[in-house]
């Protein structure tokens, strides 16, 4: 996303089923100002809080799990 639009994002909102630290890191280096997640970590929260980033939220879970319930999100392990 971020090589595609590049600086469209920036002020734009986003919402998505599955909000967690990864894609809380993505929008702060897009610039996105608003975000909502069906389903948000609480690891996310604070990224959004630190960058000024407005959040809401339909469930909070302590964490995002992989598809197969297992561990953690493949993505988080790289933030």
């Amino acid at each position: 996303m971020l090589r595609e639009i590049g600086q469209l994002a920036e002020g734009a909102s986003l919402a998505d089923n599955i909000v967690g630290r990864a894609a809380a890191l993505l929008c702060v280096y897009s610039k996105i100002t608003n975000v909502y997640g069906v389903t948000m970590s609480e690891g996310a929260i604070p990224i959004f809080k630190a960058n000024g980033i407005r959040c809401e939220y339909g469930t909070l879970v302590p964490k995002i799990l992989n598809r197969e319930k297992n561990g953690i999100c493949p993505s988080r392990r790289l933030s």
